[in-house]
């Protein structure tokens, strides 16, 4: 739970440095959103990878759903996300898709 606890920390109050983005790996895509997964490329935090936020800029929402198709995820595809929120209390990450990635690297 420090790991959560120091991500948090990083993002919401600026005490460590980020990357703009991260790595999900798909652990379990479902019918139903949000779809499971991990931050490769941060620990393999479990998270969350949610549509973007429709209140958000709607050219950069529909630009992020038409690189991602959610619903065609399977286990074990790669998307580069940025962190939508981060609540350690719960434990919950909730990530928003950039693009998908090739899974050979």
């Amino acid at each position: 739970h420090y790991t959560l606890q120091a991500l948090a920390r990083a993002w919401r109050f600026g005490q460590a440095s980020l990357p703009d983005t991260f790595v999900f790996r798909v652990s379990r895509a479902r019918a139903r959103r949000p779809i499971q997964g991990r931050l490769a490329s941060f620990f393999d935090v479990h998270a969350f990878l949610v549509p973007s936020n429709p209140d958000a800029d709607a050219d950069d929402a529909a630009a992020s759903e038409q690189l991602v198709e959610l619903a065609s995820l399977v286990a074990d595809d790669l998307v580069e996300v940025r962190l939508k929120s981060v609540d350690p209390s719960a434990p919950l990450v909730l990530v928003k898709p950039v693009r998908k990635l090739d899974r050979s690297g």
